[in-house]
């Protein structure tokens, strides 16, 4: 049996992260940071699985 995805709320989120998943929904759109939206944000959610590489190698997500 595998885990469900790791859910979080407010994580923190790098605009290398944001624009793989944007790039995927929208192929060709225009890059552009998505720290000014999260400061606007007030709350966001996510759903990971897996593991993603760092800085300080890979993290469970």
């Amino acid at each position: 049996m595998t885990a469900g995805p790791a859910l979080g709320v407010r994580p923190a989120l790098a605009d290398a992260e944001l624009d793989e998943l944007s790039g995927a929904a929208r192929p060709g759109r225009r890059t552009d940071p998505f720290g000014p939206v999260l400061e606007r944000s007030t709350a966001w959610i996510t759903a990971r699985r897996g593991f993603r590489p760092t800085t300080a190698g890979l993290l469970p997500l």
